[in-house]
């Protein structure tokens, strides 16, 4: 089975864990790490890839906040450092709940190639407008 990791600025990974535990109560199935304020790229880099350690066999889907930023850039370099394994490593950048929702009852049955294109769809079907009344600005 695929493992999961979530990769965030802040406590942005503990709060939404806490919302996925809240609806599907499954947020121990996945690993969370944060970049605190006075984190460095060195000490998140050394986080990760503990939790990569930590699962030699399997695969690993790393979630991070944000494209290019540190949590991002510590994981490109640690699934890099990770090429020569046998397993495989994704990342998917700009999480949100739905797709860790999905992911929660996904990652079961899925391997790593099929759930990481069917979360990245559910991401961007998950990002939708709304307004009312339909059709006109909003009054303020």
């Amino acid at each position: 089975m695929t493992k999961i990791c979530i990769i965030t600025h802040g406590q942005f990974s503990t709060g939404i864990l806490d919302s996925v535990d809240m609806i599907t109560g499954e947020a121990a199935a996945f690993d969370h790490l944060s970049l605190t304020r006075d984190g460095s790229l060195d000490e998140l880099h050394d986080a990760i890839q503990g939790c990569l350690a930590a699962y030699p066999n399997e695969d690993v889907l790393l979630f991070v906040d944000l494209y290019g930023a540190t949590p991002f850039n510590a994981s490109v370099m640690n699934a890099r450092d990770c090429c020569h394994d046998q397993r495989q490593i994704r990342i998917i950048c700009g999480l949100n709940l739905p797709m860790l929702l999905e992911a929660s009852a996904a990652v079961k049955t899925l391997p790593l190639a099929d759930l990481y294109e069917h979360l990245l769809e559910v991401g961007k079907a998950s990002i939708v407008g709304w307004q009312y009344p339909a059709g006109q600005e909003a009054v303020s």
